[in-house]
């Protein structure tokens, strides 16, 4: 797979301890098995998937979809020893066992596989991983700041409410602190 593109700057990459490694390898050993049989149709993007809305069955286009989000899974978490931590509304993400995040865009725009290099993205990918995988430890990967104080956006909880649900918090990326100003 050579789909990975680089950047300028270099991944941020975690120290993930032998037990988080572990929870995350025994969530990994109960994936979905991918659909039997290569497929030479090329991958549906999200993008594409709401393009051809209408013209084509919507059941037969989110079955293909799925499909292809479990091929996609199973490639990534075996060539890279990654672990799920978001399908995505967006990218799919992941948790390299090198401690590498790693955003696989296929599925949504067409683009490759990269990986991140901000630490407020890598942040809120172990936020939002800790709570779709429910393995909290990933919670403990995130850095402490210096002098932090608590985030007056989320009061500390890592999450911004909406009126119908919540997302990672903008302010603090999902950290629940903020630099003492």
């Amino acid at each position: 797979m050579s789909n990975v593109h680089s950047c300028a700057m270099s991944p941020i990459v975690l120290d993930i301890p032998a037990a988080t490694l572990e929870e995350l390898r025994v969530r990994r050993s109960k994936r979905k098995s991918p659909p039997a049989g290569a497929t030479d149709r090329p991958i549906l993007t999200t993008v594409e998937m709401v393009q051809r809305l209408g013209a084509i069955d919507p059941s037969s286009l989110a079955k293909a979809f799925c499909e292809d989000m479990d091929r996609l899974q199973a490639e990534v978490e075996d060539e890279y020893d990654a672990f799920l931590l978001d399908p995505g509304m967006g990218p799919m993400t992941y948790i390299t066992t090198d401690g590498r995040i790693l955003n696989d865009y296929r599925t949504w725009d067409g683009e490759g596989i990269q990986f991140e290099t901000s630490l407020d993205r890598v942040v809120a990918s172990l936020v939002v991983g800790a709570e779709k995988t429910g393995v909290a430890s990933l919670l403990n990967l995130i850095p402490a700041l210096e002098n932090g104080v608590p985030c007056t956006t989320c009061n500390g909880t890592r999450w911004f409410k909406l009126q119908n649900g919540e997302i990672v918090c903008p302010t603090c990326s999902g950290r629940g602190e903020c630099p003492n100003a």
